[in-house]
Order: structure tokens, then C-alpha cells, then sequence
């Protein structure tokens, strides 16, 4: 079902490694908002006094921040002034792996001291901060794919949606390799997948069926 108007201030909650750096520049593609995106200061990440000043800006208006720097009075902020606030979330286990060989690649000193996949993916399955904890008030949250983004824009820009490369992408050969070579373990493995993260991604699925 289309919205029946269409939102003119957006608020992209970013989980990392999670197509966000292709779903911005694709809303900053088409033109149509001021764009407010964090990549563009110093530190990448609006603060939260930041962020509540941005909340006044007026229409139209996009503004980007990784899911991090969000904090529950912000995204408050955002929703009272009438901001359609989203996020798209990706298998935790692939988000992992890809987070890893992208950091090793670009960011080696991110790599909260792991000398190994396995290593980093036992860390970051403890890591809470990647899922906002307001996620199942967002309005629109669901899992990434070509189709889901195109019935985003469709159902709630108004907009078709026109293929365009992918950017940012990682070296990761994906976790099922990974793990079937031995270079996850089983521990780390339970880890992820006891995570609140996994929890709000098994949930979004199972709505899709």
C-alpha cells in the first residue's frame, strides 16, 4: 500500500556494513533534500546536540548517522517533529564478516584488538550499539535487499527504483565459508546468534514470511 502522503524529512538510521553508504547516495541521487549526512565532519557521527538541532530543520530534509550515534532522546526529537525515521538491518552473521574484512582492509586500529575473525566475531557479538534500541519503533525497518529497497522507495518516496552499482563492498567470502573452513568458531558462532541483534533480525524475517 502506497503512503498516502510521502514523507518529506528522513532520518536513515545506519547499522554498519549494512548497504548504507549505496542507500544514501541513492536518496542524495534523487535531488530532492538538503542532506545532513555525518560522513561529511569530522568525527563522521553527529553528537547528540547535534542531532537535536537538526531535528528542527525544516522540509525537505535528509539526515544520515550511523545507528551508534543515535540515542533514544534524539531519535524522541525526530519522531516529534515529524521525521520518518528508518533503517535496514542485514544477517548479523554476514554484517560481521563483512565489518571485519573491511576494517582490516581500511580501519586495521577499529579492530577492537582482535588479531583473528574469529577473535572480532566473538567481540562483536556482544557489540549492542549496531542495533538502535528504539528499532521496533522506527517507521520502517526491515532486512536489505534490491527488492526491499525498491518497494521502500515505491511504497513510501514515490519513487521507481532504478538500478545503480553497489558501493562499499567488502572482501568477505560470507560467514557459512568461513565457518565451514574452521576460522569461526562454534563458540563465537552461539555468540552472534544469542545476540539481541540476531533476535530483531530473526523477528524482521519471520514477518516476511
Amino acid at each position: 500500500m502506497l503512503s498516502i502522503t510521502t514523507p518529506k524529512k528522513l532520518a536513515f538510521v545506519h547499522i554498519p556494513r549494512t548497504a548504507g553508504v549505496f542507500t544514501l547516495n541513492y536518496l542524495r541521487s534523487l535531488g530532492e533534500y538538503t542532506v545532513y549526512n555525518s560522513y561529511d565532519i569530522k568525527d563522521d557521527e553527529w553528537t547528540e546536540e547535534e542531532l537535536l538541532d537538526l531535528a528542527r530543520k525544516p522540509e525537505p530534509s535528509l539526515v544520515h548517522n550511523h545507528s551508534y550515534g543515535w540515542t533514544k532522546r534524539a531519535f524522541r526529537e525526530f519522531k516529534n517533529n515529524n521525521w520518518f525515521v528508518f533503517s535496514f538491518i542485514r544477517d548479523p552473521r554476514e554484517q560481521i564478516c563483512s565489518f571485519y574484512y573491511y576494517m582490516l582492509q581500511n580501519y586495521p586500529e577499529r579492530l577492537l584488538g582482535a588479531s583473528s575473525l574469529d577473535e572480532f566475531c566473538h567481540k562483536m557479538g556482544y557489540y549492542k550499539n549496531c542495533l538502535p534500541e528504539f528499532w521496533r519503533e522506527l517507521n520502517y525497518f526491515d532486512i536489505f535487499t534490491t527488492r526491499n529497497f525498491a518497494g521502500f522507495l515505491k511504497t513510501h518516496l514515490r519513487k521507481r527504483y532504478r538500478p545503480k552499482r553497489r558501493e562499499n563492498a567488502s572482501a568477505s567470502k560470507g560467514f557459512s565459508f568461513y565457518y565451514e573452513e574452521g576460522l569461526i568458531s562454534e563458540e563465537s558462532k552461539n555468540i552472534i546468534e544469542s545476540s539481541d541483534f540476531f533476535e530483531a533480525y530473526q523477528f524482521i524475517k519471520a514477518r516476511q514470511t
